[in-house]
């Protein structure tokens, strides 16, 4: 290895030990040597590792009492790992989405009734939610909808 690569990689670990200060730097530049050095996929790779975490721990902070409780009492749960435990609490914490998105989903078929018929007559099946949200996403564009089609 150069001297300028040398250089070049104490530069980039030292930029990547005031980025993520809470990793150890034998980490940090394992990283480094298994992405080639390049920094940015570092960065992307470690800034998605760390959101990961977060949510992580966002969903223990909100459920782990409940888990650990309902594992105290139905000794059966206690082979499930905790994470996919956190994850099925999270899905099912609020019980109203279902409602909410049936409620969406007639309002976006008034709001688009016009767009629905037109796409209907050209032959698109408008049952599916997803031409919904197609429109939605180009404000009842009917041409930019049956692109896509």
């Amino acid at each position: 290895m150069s001297t300028n690569e040398q250089q070049q990689n104490t530069e980039q670990l030292n930029m990547l030990k005031e980025r993520f200060p809470h990793i150890n730097e034998n980490k940090l530049t394992r990283v480094l040597q298994r992405h080639d050095g390049d920094f940015d996929k570092v960065c992307a790779r470690l800034n998605q590792r760390e959101a990961r975490c977060n949510k992580w721990e966002s969903l223990e902070t909100r459920f782990g009492p409940a888990i650990t409780t309902l594992q105290q009492e139905n000794p059966s749960i206690q082979s499930f790992k905790r994470f996919r435990l956190l994850k099925i609490m999270e899905r099912f914490e609020d019980r109203d989405t279902s409602t909410s998105r049936y409620q969406r989903r007639e309002e976006l078929k008034t709001k688009y009734a016009s767009q629905l018929a037109q796409l209907a007559t050209s032959g698109i099946n408008v049952d599916r939610p997803w031409v919904l949200r197609l429109l939605e996403k180009h404000e009842g564009d009917v041409n930019k909808v049956s692109f896509v089609f």
